[in-house]
């Protein structure tokens, strides 16, 4: 199985040259089917930041936050995307 920890920083994130945060920025979940992931997470109270949209490399993505506003987002690719192997 595949298990992902993710740890919260007790320090400000530093800005870089090119007016980014040093960090990460978001998270994305890969699904198979982004409409039932999206109904899925609707009816457990996930507010969704905008409509799907069409995915840069093929596909769709869909942004939300979690409850400590951190930047999340599904994405449906093709199976014959070369972001799928």
């Amino acid at each position: 199985g595949l298990m992902l920890e993710i740890f919260e920083a007790y320090f400000s994130l530093k800005e870089t040259g090119d007016n980014r945060l040093a960090g990460w920025r978001h998270l994305a979940l890969r699904v198979d089917s982004i409409e039932k992931s999206k109904a899925e997470l609707e009816s457990r109270g996930v507010v969704f930041k905008e409509t799907i949209k069409p995915a840069g490399g093929g596909g769709s993505v869909l942004f939300f936050s979690d409850p400590e506003g951190n930047l999340l987002h599904l994405v449906e690719r093709p199976v014959d995307s070369v972001f799928v192997r």
